[in-house]
C-alpha cells in the first residue's frame, strides 16, 4: 500500500502537489468542517486529481493530522492498494425510520467472496447509529469486521454531510468494502479508560505503510470536543505510520472476536 496524508488549510493544500496515486484501487478519505457544503473547492480539486479513485468522507469537528489539530481544514488520507480489491456503495435515506432497511440494502451488493471488512460513513442527522448497525449486521456475514462513523461537526446551520461522488450530500450513507486473500482486518474495541478509542488501522506488507484513524464520539458533535485529550494526543505508532483523528457524532465497531485492533492488508 502506498500512503499519503495531507490537509487543505488557508486556501491551499499543505503539499506542493497532490500525490500521484490515482487508480481503481485507491481510497481517498477526506474529513473536514460542515462549512465545506458551501465552499467545496478543495473537494472539487480532489475529485479532479483522483477521478478513478474511491472518494469517501464527511463532516467532523476540527480534525487532527498527526499531533496537530487542523482548525477549519480538510484532512485527507490517500491509500493506493496493490492487490486488495475495493468496492463502494451509497444510498440516501428519505426518512430516519428507514435507517434499518437502507443499511441492509447498502450491504447487499458488498457481500462477495473474500470480503475482509467494511467501513461505513453516515449522516448523523439522517441515521440512528443503532438502527444503522443492526441493518448492516442483518446482511453482512457475521465474521465481517465492521466500523461505522456518523458524520457531525459544529456549524451555524448544524447540518452535517457525507461525501457522495466526492461532493457534500445530506441524508446519505456510504460504505467502503475491502476484499482479497492478502487483506486481513481487525478492529480496536472502545476502551472506557481511553478517550481516543475506538480506532482502526490499515496496512499492507511488505512496504510497512500504516494509516491509523482515531475516532472519538462526541454525542452532540460540539466543537468543544475538538480540544479533548483525543484530539490533542495522537496514539503512539511505529516509525513510518501516519495518523488522522476525527471527532464525530457517534461510532461503532463490530468484530466477531473483538481483538485488539487494526485493519491490516498484506500484499
Amino acid at each position: 500500500m502506498r500512503l499519503a496524508t495531507f490537509s487543505h488549510e488557508r486556501s491551499a493544500f499543505t503539499t506542493p502537489w497532490l500525490p500521484a496515486l490515482d487508480s481503481e484501487q485507491t481510497v481517498v478519505l477526506a474529513f473536514g468542517s460542515p462549512a465545506l457544503r458551501h465552499d467545496p473547492g478543495p473537494l472539487l480539486a480532489l475529485r479532479q486529481a483522483y477521478p478513478r479513485s474511491h472518494l469517501l468522507g464527511g463532516s467532523t469537528a476540527p480534525p487532527r493530522l498527526g499531533a496537530r489539530i487542523a482548525d477549519d481544514a480538510l484532512v485527507v488520507a490517500v491509500a493506493r492498494f496493490e492487490s486488495t480489491w475495493v468496492r463502494t456503495a451509497s444510498l440516501r435515506a428519505t426518512d430516519p425510520a428507514d435507517a434499518f432497511g437502507v443499511a441492509a440494502a447498502l450491504a447487499r451488493p458488498l457481500v462477495a467472496p473474500r470480503l475482509r471488512g467494511v467501513l461505513v460513513i453516515a449522516d448523523a442527522a439522517a441515521f440512528d447509529a443503532g438502527e444503522l448497525e443492526r441493518g448492516l449486521c442483518s446482511t453482512l456475514p457475521a465474521s465481517t469486521p465492521l466500523a461505522g462513523i456518523l458524520a457531525g461537526g459544529d456549524a451555524p446551520d448544524g447540518a452535517p454531510f457525507v461525501l457522495h461522488d466526492g461532493m457534500p450530500a445530506a441524508g446519505r450513507v456510504t460504505a467502503l468494502a475491502l476484499y482479497g486473500d492478502s487483506c486481513s482486518i481487525t478492529l480496536r474495541p472502545a476502551d472506557p479508560s481511553d478517550p481516543c478509542s475506538p480506532a482502526f488501522e490499515v496496512s499492507e506488507a511488505p512496504a510497512g505503510a500504516l494509516l491509523s484513524i482515531m475516532v472519538q464520539s462526541d454525542g452532540s458533535g460540539a466543537a468543544a470536543g475538538a480540544r479533548s485529550p483525543c484530539a490533542a494526543r495522537p496514539r503512539e505508532l511505529p516509525p513510518g505510520a501516519q495518523q488522522i483523528g476525527l471527532i464525530v457524532r457517534s461510532a461503532f465497531l463490530r468484530h466477531e472476536a473483538a481483538p485488539p485492533a487494526m485493519v491490516a492488508c498484506r500484499d
